[in-house]
């Protein structure tokens, strides 16, 4: 595999099969039994919130995730995933505030950076999703995802040097996204 993943790429380019969405449709149902059984169990939020955030149900995930943070307040992985949620749910201003305390609790979680990132190039602030996407490439320099976004961002504000930088570096680690930024940095 060409570089680190992104946590939810996989989610978001391989849609569901019907046969896997009918199992995944029932994985709900038996985490809320197990949540009944044991409502402290955060992991077991975490669980059901991953699991309707792979059905596109981006409400369900947020409030499991949300309902993890009393048990855990300092957990950045539930922030994170709350933040990404958000995000999804095209909630840039409360996923920024989720990123940012989940990189409070865990300076180095590359995950958080890069969301943080994602969510700041939402909302039109290029510069500081730069500066978010250099943390995770100094975090994680083989995160081929967020090198394509640093680049994308330096292409918007203007800094095309930059961008031919992120490419040189982008072609050893992922072919196809190269490409694609390859042809933005041409068009």
């Amino acid at each position: 595999m060409a570089g680190d993943e992104n946590p939810w790429r996989c989610i978001q380019e391989h849609p569901l099969s019907p046969h896997q969405s009918v199992v995944a449709h029932k994985v709900p149902h038996g985490l809320h039994e197990l949540v009944r059984l044991d409502p402290d169990s955060a992991d077991a939020l975490l669980t059901l919130g991953v699991a309707y955030f792979r059905l596109n149900q981006y409400l369900d995930a947020a409030n499991a995730f949300e309902s993890v943070i009393p048990a855990r307040p300092r957990s950045a992985q539930a922030h994170t995933r709350l933040g990404f949620t958000y995000s999804q749910m095209n909630l840039q201003r409360d996923a920024v505030e989720s990123f940012k305390k989940a990189i409070s609790y865990h300076p180095d979680l590359a995950q958080a950076h890069w969301g943080l990132g994602l969510a700041y190039r939402q909302l039109g602030f290029h510069e500081e999703a730069i500066t978010y996407f250099t943390e995770v490439v100094r975090l994680r320099p083989n995160f081929a995802d967020a090198r394509y976004d640093r680049a994308e961002a330096c292409l918007i504000i203007g800094r095309k040097c930059s961008a031919i930088e992120e490419y040189a570096v982008l072609k050893e680690l992922d072919e196809e996204l190269a490409a694609r930024l390859f042809k933005l940095i041409w068009k």
